[in-house]
């Protein structure tokens, strides 16, 4: 066994003793070891219920996700994925990975054909619908309100 792996063993075995200093190992630096749980109190905090969209006929079976349906009202708003992403927070990347997961469910190629297949959707319909979204329909119906820098880019 080389120097090195002995060194670390021997840092390992004694690294809480008084006195005792580390030379290549971070063991005295941080509680990496010290959990800090109290298992008499619950501190988890209730995850979020998940709203889901579902689609019209012929499509009924079938639900957009949160994010999902947050890329498909931008893309019925006529927003390119770069102006998606940059609207959402999100990677162009991401956009294009939900609209792929929107294509997979939907048996479509492409985009022109999931925006045809969608685009009698009314998200504002819905019974719930999540913030992100909420604030995305209401920028939409208060354009006035945004200032040139927080306009997205649309389709030219």
């Amino acid at each position: 066994m080389s120097h090195y792996w002995k060194t670390i063993l021997e840092e390992v075995r004694y690294y809480e003793q008084k006195g005792y200093h580390c030379r290549y190992s971070n063991l005295q630096e941080t509680d990496i070891f010290n959990e800090n749980r109290d298992d008499t109190t619950s501190s988890a905090q209730p995850s979020s219920v998940k709203i889901t969209y579902p689609l019209p006929a012929p499509f009924d079976h079938l639900y957009l996700t949160e994010r999902e349906a947050e890329c498909v009202f931008c893309l019925l708003q006529h927003h390119t994925i770069k102006s998606t992403s940059i609207l959402l927070n999100l990677s162009a990347r991401t956009v294009e990975f939900y609209l792929k997961n929107i294509k997979t469910k939907l048996k479509i190629r492409t985009k022109s054909a999931l925006i045809t297949q969608l685009q009698h959707i009314n998200f504002g319909d819905f019974t719930e619908v999540h913030d992100t979204l909420l604030q995305l329909i209401q920028s939409q119906t208060h354009p006035a309100k945004q200032t040139t820098a927080q306009k997205p880019l649309l389709l030219r």
